[in-house]
């Protein structure tokens, strides 16, 4: 795992996405919420967060349905699309889980508490 970035030094509308998401073993690597930083230091305009994935060969599809189960337990409304898992096998064995919330239904409104 990497240098993990403190929940309160992340953008407000991702922090407790991002805090439930590591509370259950996620290892988050980049995230935003579409509209705290300035337009050009954004890399998407709305709301994401990126999960690394070691060993994907073997990895990326069981966390990403992993990740579908966590979230549907949470109860929220996943759709086609939401979550999209890619793998590099010039980059070494590392995947990227990558969910974005462009329709804005979850990740700024997710309220949890660990």
């Amino acid at each position: 795992m990497g240098h993990e970035i403190a929940l309160n030094e992340l953008d407000p509308g991702v922090r407790n996405f991002v805090g439930f998401l590591r509370s259950k073993g996620f290892n988050t690597t980049d995230s935003g919420d579409g509209e705290s930083k300035p337009e050009e230091a954004r890399i998407m305009p709305w709301p994401h967060v990126f999960i690394s994935v070691p060993g994907a060969e073997q990895n990326l599809i069981p966390e990403s349905q992993r990740l579908l189960v966590e979230m549907t337990a949470a109860g929220l409304d996943v759709q086609p699309g939401d979550i999209q898992a890619t793998y590099d096998p010039t980059q070494g064995s590392m995947g990227i889980i990558q969910l974005v919330d462009d329709e804005e239904r979850y990740i700024r409104q997710f309220q949890w508490w660990s």
